[in-house]
């Protein structure tokens, strides 16, 4: 078995080459933009691969060739190979925007002040979505999903949201959200044209 690194680095690189077959894309200093054409998904910017240095003037002139473009200001990258990413965008208040509005709530467990899994939900209107629950493997079997799930759905009724969704990627993981109280009620589809 992989060590985590590993996998992670394996995780990335898969991250990275699903949107490609359904975008075009742009290097925009040392972020990978996935430019949406027609109709179809809107992705988001994401570290090059094998980039290391990021800055918040580089996360600045990503957003601005978002916003250009019309696409969404968002970018994704994977903590254990691109941590260098989370620092500039919180210094160019990329985060830290949506959390101070109150339409992004981030939840984290750490282990021995590693961070060890991490959530979020998207209040809006009356509803929210739980979303990007993801735990170490080296750490998962032993709640701690469930755990940030549960912090998250309190934090949800504490502000009074009346719909808490969200969408499990596999039966495992529906069982973890059905211990949270969670039970399915539909499906989840999406459609686009051919390329």
């Amino acid at each position: 078995m992989p060590d985590d690194l590993t996998l992670l680095r394996r995780i990335d690189s898969y991250l990275d080459a699903v949107p490609r077959s359904a975008v075009r894309t742009e290097r925009v200093g040392p972020f990978t933009l996935f430019v949406q054409e027609g109709n179809g998904w809107r992705y988001y910017a994401r570290p090059s691969p094998r980039t290391e240095t990021f800055t918040p003037a580089d996360v600045e002139a990503v957003r601005a060739r978002q916003r250009e473009l019309g696409q969404p200001e968002a970018i994704e990258w994977v903590v254990g190979v691109a941590p260098g990413v989370g620092p500039a965008a919180d210094a160019a208040g990329i985060t830290r925007e949506r959390m101070r509005a109150g339409a992004t709530v981030t939840a984290a467990a750490f282990v021995d002040g590693t961070p060890v899994s991490v959530g979020s939900h998207n209040p809006c209107e009356g509803a929210t979505e739980i979303v990007g629950v993801a735990t170490l493997p080296a750490y998962r079997r032993r709640g701690i999903g469930a755990a940030l799930t549960s912090v998250l759905i309190r934090d949800a009724i504490e502000r009074r949201i009346g719909v808490i969704c969200l969408s499990a990627g596999s039966p495992d993981i529906a069982r973890v959200y059905a211990q949270a109280g969670f039970r399915q009620v539909g499906e989840v589809g999406a459609a686009e044209p051919p390329a």
